[in-house]
């Protein structure tokens, strides 16, 4: 009994530890990417203030990944799974004090895709009263 007790014990010990180890998965992989504004030169102002909103989406499905709105910072880098992406953005120009966003307007678009152990940079360029460019690198 107790020998049929302890092979049941070692199964099941077994068991749980192969359970537990995990296997190298191609889509648990994540690459990183950075966001980046970049403002050119305007005569014009928005008098209220603007935000750049950047939306990112997956290739194929267009479910949406992620929203960010650029405040002060110019720069911001996130992690996303392996895959192919399309991301758009576009000026929100501010009513009041930027608690609330007019519709979207002079936006852009592009694609990238997310590679294991290779940054890739979304370069976003606004300018006053014009589309916005998307450049990926």
């Amino acid at each position: 009994m107790r020998r049929r007790l302890a092979c049941f014990a070692a199964t099941i010990a077994l068991a749980g530890a192969s359970a537990t180890t995990t296997t190298h998965d191609a889509s648990a992989a994540t690459g990183d990417v950075t966001l980046l504004r970049h403002e050119r030169p305007s005569p014009s102002a928005y008098i209220e203030g603007a935000i750049q909103e950047v939306r990112i989406f997956k290739a194929r499905s267009e479910r949406r990944v992620l929203t960010y709105r650029f405040g002060q910072n110019k720069r911001h880098r996130i992690r996303l799974p392996v895959g192919r992406y399309r991301v758009r953005s576009s000026t929100r120009t501010c009513v009041g004090t930027c608690d609330r966003l007019d519709p979207p307007n002079f936006g852009c678009k592009g694609r990238f895709r997310a590679q294991r152990r290779k940054d890739v940079t979304v370069r976003i360029s606004t300018k006053v009263g014009a589309k916005c460019r998307i450049r990926v690198t």
